[in-house]
């Protein structure tokens, strides 16, 4: 089986391989939906194979992506989008990470770390 990404007529992407001609941004484009997501690895590699593609989006997924960077790279994306070719960014987001992670606290002493660089 393979994961598609789809609007309500039709599919519009093999998730995280490929996106669809018809959803590519031209010249004429003035409004742009940016999707952030994250895949199983071992199931791009599975569909990257059985298509034959190998895809730089398809090469990410398959090594692993950091699932919770999905919506700061999407907020960066879309900066980075206003800034280069103008126009608003309409800041409501549709979230639906189930499991998000408890963030991790260390606590480091500098002259720790010192020793273990060698420095």
């Amino acid at each position: 089986s393979m994961l598609v990404i789809a609007d309500a007529k039709r599919a519009v992407a093999v998730a995280g391989v490929m996106g669809g001609a018809e959803t590519e941004i031209s010249s004429a484009t003035k409004n742009v939906l940016l999707e952030s997501a994250n895949f199983d690895p071992l199931s791009i590699r599975k569909t990257s194979r059985a298509l034959g593609l190998t895809t730089e989006a398809s090469y990410r997924f398959e090594r692993g992506a950091d699932v919770e960077m999905a919506r700061f790279a999407c907020d960066r994306a879309a900066v980075l989008i206003e800034e280069v070719a103008g126009g608003t960014i309409f800041r409501d987001v549709i979230d639906v990470y189930p499991r998000r992670r408890t963030p991790v606290t260390a606590t480091l002493r500098r002259q720790k770390i010192q020793g273990f660089l060698g420095v």
